[in-house]
């Protein structure tokens, strides 16, 4: 996948923790909006530094790849040491949280069908 489909990924992936923020909003209140935008924010976040990480991999050589397949495993830790310590605390309610977190599966597989259903076909590929 190219950067540019990478970039429009992220435009998926906010749109839809938009559309969770909203739909938490109306259905649910203010407080279950502020939920879903820290949600969505962290499924943000999360996006941005695995689209950097995976880039380095991608162009690095055989050793810093190693390095930074396991700065994976700590980015994957940290996202889920964040989303607990977010829940534990009470700060965020439980089901929004959930719904602007989901933006970030939710817009990677939309921005994902929709790349491969209007890509034109590589050379290779006819």
């Amino acid at each position: 996948m190219s950067r540019s489909a990478s970039a429009r990924l992220t435009w998926f992936i906010a749109g839809f923790g938009v559309l969770a923020i909203v739909l938490m909003q109306l259905g649910y209140g203010t407080d279950a909006g502020i939920s879903a935008a820290i949600g969505a924010a962290v499924a943000l976040g999360n996006w941005f530094m695995l689209r950097l990480i995976v880039d380095r991999v991608v162009g690095g050589t055989v050793q810093r790849q190693v390095g930074l397949s396991f700065l994976l495993i700590v980015k994957m830790g940290a996202l889920v040491a964040v989303s607990f310590l977010l829940l534990r605390s009470g700060w965020v309610q439980v089901l929004p949280f959930a719904a602007g977190v989901s933006s970030l599966m939710a817009g990677a597989l939309t921005g994902s069908f929709v790349h491969v259903l209007t890509a034109k076909p590589v050379e290779s590929e006819r």
